[in-house]
């Protein structure tokens, strides 16, 4: 319990250590993140970027440090990657298509959407059917 305490107020001071493990980065990341720290959440997931690119998890924490930040590209870059680290998670693709429109990437819009018709259909089917712009892009 100390040990973790002490990881979580460190990085909160910017003091970034490279973790063994994906599940200790992930509980002290999240934590991080979860009061606000989000630059700091941001650089511990840049130090221990191995990590993130082989975790789902990671990764849409990673996401979500950008979309904080509003670099909506970046966001999409993690996004992609958690979906490739978890295909089954639909809710990453549905988060992609948002991303994908607000960066105005269609093309990436038709892939998500007919992933998500493929893997998911009916999770495919009750979001093009409570969103009509989605029609005309794919």
């Amino acid at each position: 319990a100390v040990a973790q305490i002490i990881a979580f107020v460190v990085t909160v001071f910017e003091q970034f250590a490279e973790y063994p493990s994906v599940d200790r980065l992930t509980e002290v990341a999240r934590q991080v993140f979860d009061v606000g720290a989000v630059r700091q959440t941001n650089e511990l997931l840049e130090v221990n970027a191995d990590l993130v690119q082989v975790d789902a998890a990671l990764c849409l924490l990673k996401a979500d440090c950008h979309k904080h930040f509003d670099e909506p590209k970046s966001e999409l870059i993690y996004l992609e990657m958690a979906f490739k680290a978890d295909p089954s998670r639909w809710q990453t693709l549905i988060r992609l298509i948002w991303c994908a429109n607000r960066c105005e990437m269609p093309e990436v819009i038709k892939w998500a959407v007919a992933r998500l018709k493929d893997d998911f259909p009916d999770r495919h089917d009750a979001f093009v059917g409570n969103h009509d712009w989605v029609r005309y892009v794919a």
